[in-house]
């Protein structure tokens, strides 16, 4: 944490996404962490999963494979 603070996580699993665009992101190996009240998403883990982030202007653009799966504001 950014407050260098710990939180318990309770399980690790999958998740599935529903975005905007109506695609689904499928999570691997996501954390559970009761305490915190905004979900969370690494930036590398989607890097190492071959997704491609562009920012720019305070905006984002997530793709793989040239497929749009979302934007959004950072």
């Amino acid at each position: 944490m950014a407050d260098d603070s710990t939180r318990e996580r309770r399980r690790t699993g999958r998740i599935n996404l529903k975005m905007t665009s109506r695609k689904i992101l499928t999570l691997q190996a996501v954390l559970h962490v009761p305490s915190l009240r905004k979900n969370l998403i690494s930036e590398s883990s989607l890097l190492r999963a071959s997704y491609k982030i562009v920012k720019e202007s305070n905006k984002f653009v997530i793709s793989k494979s040239n497929i749009f799966i979302e934007k959004g504001f950072v």
